[in-house]
């Protein structure tokens, strides 16, 4: 079985073809929700960027993981989605806005946690 995450700045899910707008050309990603698990309720940890990727991608809260703000990478003993997976035999693989490195907005774009490196 393969896990694909795909996470998006600033999108509403009526911006997705397969939330019902059929205005919206988006024929990959609605084939691929076709293919695998669709949700249609979501929360985040956190309106902000950072905090919110944190969460997601270590399973506690932002004030629990370290990754409060905006810039703040989380605390280096938090184990992150790579290596979690990693431990279980997945292979893990990251691109784009890394996020989580706490050097600036768009990190340094080498992604940690546990993620192989390009």
């Amino acid at each position: 079985m393969n896990i694909v995450l795909i996470m998006t700045d600033s999108q509403n899910r009526d911006m997705v073809g397969c939330y019902g707008d059929s205005a919206m050309e988006t024929p990959r990603l609605d084939a691929l929700a076709g293919e695998g698990i669709r949700f249609t309720r979501a929360y985040s940890a956190s309106p902000a960027c950072t905090p919110a990727r944190g969460a997601i991608f270590s399973g506690m809260h932002p004030q629990i993981n370290g990754a409060s703000c905006n810039n703040v990478a989380p605390h280096r003993q938090v184990p992150l989605m790579g290596e979690i997976v990693s431990r279980i035999g997945y292979r893990a693989a990251y691109t784009g806005k890394w996020h989580l490195d706490g050097s600036g907005y768009f990190g340094d774009g080498q992604p940690g946690g546990g993620f192989e490196e390009e």
